[in-house]
């Protein structure tokens, strides 16, 4: 079953982020995403300057979401949820290597 090309720049950021996932992101290439979006390199330069704008938006999503789900609901503001993250960090043990980027690309895998 053929794929449908990406239309936008979410689901150009969701197909960076599997190949980002798949091969790490030094090992990515635009070519990779564009084959990945079912979309022309010239297509993925439409919707972003590089590499790293896409890494950058993916993360801007990540903040995002973190802000409208957890934010609110438990810190009056982000010193305070970072506060909070560092507490979390030393009761857990820490990151693990790698876990960090792995949590960030499962969410569009």
């Amino acid at each position: 079953m053929a794929r449908s090309p990406a239309t936008d720049s979410a689901a150009l950021i969701s197909a960076a982020a599997a190949v980002f996932k798949s091969k790490g992101y030094h090992n990515a290439t635009i070519d990779d995403i564009a084959d990945a979006a079912g979309v022309s390199r010239p297509t993925v330069y439409k919707y972003t300057q590089n590499k790293r704008a896409l890494l950058d938006s993916m993360l801007d999503a990540v903040l995002d979401a973190i802000t409208a789900l957890w934010v609110p609901k438990t810190y009056a503001t982000w010193a305070d949820a970072l506060r909070g993250a560092g507490q979390f960090h030393t009761v857990s043990g820490g990151w693990k290597a790698g876990q960090r980027g792995g949590m960030i690309f499962g969410l569009w895998a």
